[in-house]
């Protein structure tokens, strides 16, 4: 059960965030966040350039405000969260995301706040993202993708520039967060923070025994998600037999996508069966939560097969439900999973697939393809991995364990004027789970991420 700080003790944050429905990964976090910091004592004010209030009761420490339009001005414009009216008086703490808010927060921590701490989260790796679009495109296409990821860059390192805690959604990001704050005059504090999980009870086994329904979240028209490998994973499995007609028990292999434009899927259903050679079924994207978490439910497995990916909280929300994943091991998520000071005795190896992102689709749809037999060929036992892995992030990683871990280096931001002309490196002190002590280092600092105790009777595979 969640216990609240004392009144004391309680800081006020205002958060600054697109959308407080939305359903990508951003505004995931931020709204699960700020839930999770409201529970815990924290004054919680989140705007959203959007017009919005939430319908269900809301927590006493939680207000959600959006913002009335004006003729001619749509609310869709990041700029709406410069406007003022309806913020709070005063904040101790606000919070920007990436390019999206992070130039809103900079602003009103300028001119409206300027003794609040401000706090910059690094969503996405900037720098590589449009390479990695255009990586087999043609020879302008790569340029323009350098062209414009340098740019998207040099912002975010403005961006963290002045602020007194930048964060790493997960160990990849804040790799790169690091590096975009040894940029910066006065490097801030960096923080990993590995984003919480809502754990659900796991879905019965049901359905047709000898059809295996892979599911993929995500944007269909984008290269870096992986769908062309999806599609070609399916083809080589039904090369191998995975048709639902042979006479050696292999079940149908049938790929369900989630994610495309409802002007695009007829188009994007026809492209895609043919590079699986069979029938796929595609569906439009949609932002309501029940019906993302009824499509998770309904999957065999949940394929994240991302050529780049910051963290990747598809493949959590599949692991909080028990359900087996496969995802790419360039992701956070796929780092994390092979990491077994995070997830010991190799729990979830089972569940990633080894590769860079660079390769050819052609060079990596057998490992996948391979990786994915594992999991089928005996689907119960990975079921079973799954909710192990299910309840260890029961254990260690729900909200609550991530919002008291970030909290405590919260209360530890310093009062007063932040601005980059006297912002000091935070010196932070982890106990309690967190590790030891990380003093301020030039270049930018990495606070050790949060790493739950130990759990098991077998030591580390460092200490072995």
């Amino acid at each position: 059960m969640t216990k609240p700080l004392s009144a004391n003790n309680r800081r006020s944050l205002l958060f600054l965030a697109p959308k407080w429905t939305g359903s990508n990964g951003g505004d995931t976090v931020n709204r699960d966040l700020a839930r999770a910091l409201a529970n815990l004592g924290f004054e919680v004010f989140v705007r959203v350039s959007e017009e919005y209030f939430e319908p269900e009761s809301m927590h006493s420490n939680l207000i959600v405000n959006g913002l009335v339009p004006f003729p001619g001005v749509s609310l869709k414009e990041r700029a709406n969260l410069f406007r003022r009216e309806g913020l709070p008086r005063e904040v101790d703490i606000i919070v920007g995301h990436g390019r999206l808010t992070g130039g809103a927060a900079q602003y009103l921590q300028q001119q409206v706040y300027p003794t609040a701490a401000r706090v910059q989260f690094v969503h996405a790796d900037t720098g590589a993202m449009d390479v990695r679009r255009n990586l087999f495109g043609t020879r302008e296409q790569l340029a323009a993708g350098i062209e414009e990821s340098e740019s998207h860059e040099r912002e975010e390192v403005l961006l963290i520039e002045g602020a007194a805690l930048t964060i790493g959604v997960g160990p990849v990001l804040t790799a790169y967060a690091s590096k975009l704050a040894s940029q910066c005059g006065n490097p801030p504090q960096v923080y990993d923070m590995f984003p919480g999980v809502e754990v659900f009870d796991q879905p019965l086994l049901s359905g047709d025994p000898k059809k295996i329904n892979l599911l993929l979240l995500g944007r269909v028209d984008d290269p870096i998600k992986g769908v062309d490998i999806a599609a070609n994973m399916v083809r080589e499995l039904r090369g191998r037999g995975y048709t639902g007609f042979g006479s050696d028990g292999k079940p149908e292999v049938n790929l369900i996508i989630r994610g495309a434009n409802p002007d695009t899927v007829s188009k994007i259903t026809g492209k895609v069966s043919r590079m699986a050679d069979c029938a796929v079924e595609v569906r439009p994207f949609t932002a309501d939560r029940k019906e993302i978490q009824s499509d998770i439910r309904a999957a065999s497995v949940l394929l994240m097969p991302s050529r780049l990916e910051g963290f990747g909280l598809v493949g959590t929300e599949g692991l909080g439900n028990g359900v087996p994943v496969l995802v790419s091991g360039c992701s956070g998520l796929g780092e994390v999973l092979s990491d077994p000071n995070r997830f010991p005795n190799h729990m979830a190896e089972l569940f990633v697939v080894p590769m860079t992102g660079k390769e050819p689709t052609e060079n990596i749809v057998g490992s996948w393809a391979d990786k994915l037999m594992t999991i089928i060929d005996d689907l119960p036992e990975a079921r079973v991995a799954a909710a192990t892995v299910q309840s260890y992030l029961a254990q260690t990683y729900t909200w609550d364990h991530v919002a008291r871990a970030l909290g405590s280096v919260l209360e530890g931001l310093p009062r007063g004027s932040v601005s980059s002309s006297n912002i000091n490196p935070v010196t932070l002190g982890f106990t309690t789970g967190l590790g030891g002590t990380q003093a301020g280092q030039s270049g930018g600092v990495v606070a050790k991420p949060y790493v739950p105790p130990f759990k098991s009777n077998d030591p580390p595979d460092s200490e072995r």
